[in-house]
């Protein structure tokens, strides 16, 4: 296997542990903010349905190309689980595309971008590292209303 591939399979699984825990979310608790302060479970959600595009378009801008995407406003339609999980799935999609295209001669480079310097494998790896941190939001928000099921 190499980096891609492991990288796209990492991506996806958390993607998938990601969604069973926001469905593992009553209801009524979805738009729930820890000390009304905080972020939901659906903000998160919507948040994570949009982040493979933005390794898709920072991708596509270290090649100098314009990307096809999603704007990120689109969020505010996705209120339900359903709907940010299926805009998830197309954005995945859109990601591996994104990935697997990427010039292999290209891929020991180093980029500066807005955030900083970094490999190119570490920017295939956005997607998976945005929703391995919200993943942990998810479950701290779950443990403060009482949801202490290891899944």
């Amino acid at each position: 296997m190499n980096v891609k591939d492991y990288i796209i399979a990492a991506t996806f699984k958390i993607a998938d542990d990601f969604m069973r825990d926001v469905r593992a979310v009553p209801e009524d608790k979805l738009l729930w903010k820890p000390l009304d302060n905080g972020r939901s479970v659906l903000d998160l959600a919507q948040e994570c349905a949009h982040c493979p595009l933005w390794t898709v378009s920072t991708i596509a801008d270290i090649l100098g190309v314009k990307a096809s995407v999603e704007e990120y406003e689109a969020t505010a339609t996705w209120t339900t689980v359903d709907a940010c999980d299926q805009a998830l799935r197309r954005h995945l999609v859109q990601y591996k595309e994104c990935v697997l295209a990427f010039p292999e001669e290209r891929i020991g480079e180093s980029v500066t971008i807005q955030w900083g310097t970094f490999t190119m494998p570490e920017v295939f790896s956005f997607a998976h590292w945005n929703l391995t941190y919200h993943s942990g939001q998810v479950n701290y928000i779950q443990t403060l209303y009482g949801d202490r099921e290891m899944r």
